[in-house]
């Protein structure tokens, strides 16, 4: 599952919404589980991830453009990313497989945001 962070200066973790803290509670087999001693704790569904399409604002750049983009893999209560790489560094890891062979899955997009800039009231 894919879903939609927002444009941000940064590239911490996305903003803590009810919609995304659901969807990244897919991503509950990347943290350590601590069992029960007394009790069976089922194991997490791990053929199931949730990633954040993640865009920085480029510092004192044309805002028009993208700083960094990139995707996160964030922990189930969204306070830390589990991985985030930039979509150079994730190519390159894909750059000598052969993939004619693999069929691609479909991707669904959850989260529908449009980013807007905040107009500043300062004149310049």
């Amino acid at each position: 599952m894919l879903i939609r962070g927002n444009v941000q200066a940064h590239r911490g973790p996305p903003r803590a919404t009810k919609f995304r803290k659901q969807v990244a509670e897919t991503n509950r087999w990347l943290s350590p589980l601590q069992p029960d001693f007394y009790m069976r704790v089922p194991e997490p569904d791990r053929d199931q991830l949730c990633a954040v399409l993640v865009v920085a604002a480029q510092k004192g750049g044309d805002p028009s453009l993208p700083g960094w983009v990139g995707i996160g893999f964030p922990h189930h209560d969204l306070s830390s990313w589990a991985e985030i790489k930039s979509l150079n560094q994730l190519m390159s890891l894909y750059h000598d497989a052969a993939a004619p062979t693999i069929r691609e899955m479909p991707v669904e997009i959850k989260d529908r945001a449009h980013p807007k800039l905040k107009k500043d009231g300062r004149s310049s």
